[in-house]
């Protein structure tokens, strides 16, 4: 085992069997300990990834997935991150998490609108029509039913990947 060198400068290549949030530091040169998850920067953007090793490697190229916002041969730093940061981070970037969460907001709005029905008939505070209330009633299932629906696809979609 060689000795480990930590390099100064780091640069971001892409490379498409990269998963998409994790950073592949080389081996030979990587930062001893390395840290489990990472928030990588350029100066302009910032992505918060997974970290492992490429065995074998040396140099100062850290290879991310093909998406990801870095461009080839850029300068590139490093700092330790949290898992929290890390599980964030994928949460509002990645498109089946944002497709799960947005079918579970509709579907939450369709359960507060039915919240809000059933309320009504024992504690009634306004008065509305039988016609309007019952297109209300109509909105509140057609929210729940797709929101519901869509928040499965997210989710499916994402243990699929």
């Amino acid at each position: 085992m060689g000795v480990r060198v930590n390099t100064p400068a780091w640069k971001a290549e892409r490379y498409e069997k990269v998963g998409k949030f994790e950073a592949r530091f080389p081996e030979n040169s990587a930062p001893t300990p390395l840290p489990e998850y990472i928030a990588l920067t350029d100066g302009k953007r910032t992505a918060v990834l997974r970290s492992s090793t490429r065995r074998g490697a040396a140099g100062d190229i850290i290879y991310v997935a093909s998406s990801s916002p870095f461009s080839n041969d850029k300068p590139v730093s490093f700092t330790a991150s949290k898992k929290n940061k890390y599980l964030w981070y994928v949460l509002f970037h990645d498109f089946d998490s944002l497709l799960g969460l947005f079918g579970l907001l509709i579907a939450l709005v369709g359960v507060c609108i039915d919240a809000s029905l059933a309320a009504g008939k024992y504690y009634p505070v306004l008065t509305f029509s039988g016609a309007t209330l019952a297109g209300v009633a109509i909105l509140s299932n057609f929210l729940k039913a797709p929101g519901l629906v869509i928040a499965f696809i997210g989710l499916y979609r994402k243990q699929l990947m």
